[in-house]
């Protein structure tokens, strides 16, 4: 996982996860085992919250039980089957139809749209770990560059640098 990610631990469903934000966007990621398939998860958005349900299967040995009294077959009968879970309640709202996720190799990543876009998110969850005061400020200040660059993009902002307080990217000369 990436060193410049937000990395936070969901205390409702226990499992880690990093996150990092763009002036549009969100983008939380979990690690999964390089043999979890599209099969084992499971995402559900909603406006305020999200659920996260991956199945971890470890195969610890392949087994056909048949017995001659019975028409029941058991297949794979040593299955570690254990659930990770990721949910809450959202920091703010998220537009559900422009939410997606996609399985990389050992990475799942949720991409959730911002229903107010320029709003820095302090956490991803309600309850979790917040940006300190200095993680803050740095991202009102990444997400401001990054609307003056998609409101003006012949400029270059690249260079470009704020001093004191820094105001708000949603709401700044609107």
């Amino acid at each position: 996982m990436d060193s410049s990610r937000n990395k936070s631990f969901n205390g409702e469903g226990g499992t880690e996860y990093e996150w990092e934000q763009s002036y549009d966007d969100l983008i939380l990621y979990v690690k999964v085992t390089p043999k979890t398939n599209k099969n084992d998860i499971s995402v559900t958005f909603n406006t305020n919250s999200i659920n996260i349900q991956i199945l971890n299967n470890h195969n610890t040995k392949a087994q056909s039980n048949t017995s001659e009294n019975s028409t029941n077959t058991q297949n794979n009968t040593n299955i570690e089957e254990s659930v990770r879970k990721l949910y809450g309640e959202l920091y703010s709202i998220i537009v559900i139809k422009e939410s997606f996720w996609m399985l990389g190799d050992s990475e799942l990543e949720v991409h959730l749209s911002k229903a107010k876009p320029g709003e820095v998110w302090q956490s991803l969850f309600k309850g979790d770990k917040a940006l300190s005061d200095f993680a803050h400020r740095d991202e009102k200040k990444r997400l401001l560059l990054e609307r003056f660059q998609k409101e003006h993009p012949r400029f270059d902002f690249s260079d470009a640098q704020m001093n004191g307080n820094v105001p708000e990217p949603r709401t700044f000369m609107r």
